[in-house]
C-alpha cells in the first residue's frame, strides 16, 4: 500500500486551526512536520508521496474562471504561510517524495498515482478533503483505494461502494481463519485488512460510488472550483432528479463515458423543460465539465509530464 498526502489540504487545515488559536506564526512549521510524520507512521507503506499544487494549471488554460471565486482570509499573512510552506517542502523526510510540477494540479497527481499503482495491484491510502478525488475510489480482487480526511471535527473514512464484499473475497484467500469475533472473521489475519479495520475506529465510514461522484459534478458543476452547472439552477435535488430519470429512460445506472454526454443532455432538456434549441448549449457545457472534472480526461501531455518527472518504481 502507498500513502498519498494532499499537501495543500494539510497546509490549509493547519493554517486555519493555528490561526484560530493565535499560534500560526510560531507553530506552522512544527505542526506540518508533526502531521506528515504522524500520517507516515500509520502503516508500513511501500511509498509515501506529498502532493503540492503548482502556481499554474492546465485547467485554467481552457477555462479562465477555474477556481476564480476563491477569496483568501485577509487576517492571515499569506506571504508568511507561503514561505513557511516552501521551506517545509524543501525539508521533507527522506522517505517522503514531493510531487509538484508546473501546469499539473494536485488532483492530477492523485489520479496518475492511483492508476499507476493499481496497475501493479497496489492499494492506496489518500489523505485529502477534496471531493473530486473520490472518483478514484474503486477496487478489484487485488487492490482497494481508500481516503481519510483527518478533520479534527469530522473524521471520515471514504471507501468504495461494496467494499465489504472486497474484504470478504480478499480474506477468503488467506491461509488462516478467525471464526469467533465477527470483526476478526471479516478482516482476518492479513496486515492490510487489519489496518483498514483500524481506520474505521473513531471515523465515520462513507461508501462512495465513483461514477456518481463524476455524474454529480458533470451535471451540477463544482462550486469550490467555480465549475458551472450544465444549466442554470441545477442543484443537488435537480441532479438527483436527472439521475433517476436517466435510469427510468435507459434502464441502467449511468456510466461515465463519451456516450453519456449526449444521453444526459436529452434528460436535462426534458427535466428542465428547455427548448430543443438549448440542447447544443447544454452539450457544450457538459463537454467542458467532463474535461474539467473527469480524471479520465486529463490530457496526454499532462500525463507525460507526470510520468517523466519521477521514477515511481
Amino acid at each position: 500500500m502507498i500513502l498519498i498526502i494532499d499537501g495543500n489540504y494539510i497546509l490549509m487545515r493547519n493554517v486555519f486551526a493555528l490561526h484560530s488559536s493565535s499560534t500560526l506564526y510560531g507553530s506552522l512549521q512544527e505542526t506540518l512536520e508533526y502531521t506528515v510524520n504522524k500520517l507516515s507512521k500509520l502503516y508500513d507503506f511501500d511509498k509515501i508521496y506529498f502532493i503540492s499544487d503548482s502556481k499554474s494549471n492546465w485547467r485554467k488554460e481552457i477555462y479562465s474562471d477555474y477556481k476564480g471565486t476563491r477569496v483568501k482570509n485577509a487576517e492571515i499573512n499569506w506571504e508568511f504561510v507561503g514561505a513557511c510552506y516552501e521551506e517545509f517542502k524543501d525539508h521533507l523526510p527522506a522517505n517522503v517524495q514531493l510531487l509538484e510540477k508546473n501546469r499539473v494540479e494536485g488532483d492530477d497527481w492523485f489520479a496518475y498515482l492511483v492508476d499507476h499503482y493499481n496497475a501493479k495491484n497496489v492499494s492506496t491510502l489518500m489523505v485529502t478533503n477534496d471531493e473530486d478525488i473520490r472518483q478514484t475510489l474503486h477496487y478489484t480482487k487485488d487492490y482497494i483505494n481508500v481516503i481519510i480526511n483527518e478533520n479534527s471535527l469530522h473524521n471520515k473514512l471514504f471507501l468504495p461502494l461494496g467494499y465489504k464484499t472486497w474484504i470478504y473475497n480478499f480474506n477468503k484467500d488467506q491461509p488462516l481463519r478467525m471464526s469467533l469475533d465477527p470483526n476478526r472473521e471479516l478482516y482476518g489475519p492479513n496486515k492490510m485488512l487489519r489496518f483498514i479495520k483500524s481506520l474505521e475506529d473513531g471515523r465515520k465510514v462513507e461508501e462512495v460510488d465513483m461514477n456518481r461522484v463524476i455524474f454529480n459534478k458533470l451535471i451540477g458543476g463544482d462550486k469550490g472550483d467555480n465549475v458551472k452547472a450544465a444549466w442554470d439552477r441545477i442543484g443537488i435535488k435537480t441532479v438527483d432528479k436527472i439521475y433517476n430519470r436517466y435510469i427510468e429512460v435507459f434502464n441502467k445506472e449511468p456510466e461515465v463515458d463519451d456516450s453519456l454526454i449526449g444521453e444526459v443532455g436529452d434528460i436535462i432538456v426534458e427535466v428542465k423543460k428547455l427548448k430543443d434549441s438549448d440542447y447544443d448549449k447544454v452539450l457544450e457545457n457538459l463537454k467542458l465539465n467532463n474535461i474539467l472534472v473527469n480524471f479520465s480526461k486529463i490530457p496526454l501531455d499532462i500525463r507525460k509530464l507526470m510520468s517523466d518527472s519521477h521514477n515511481y518504481e
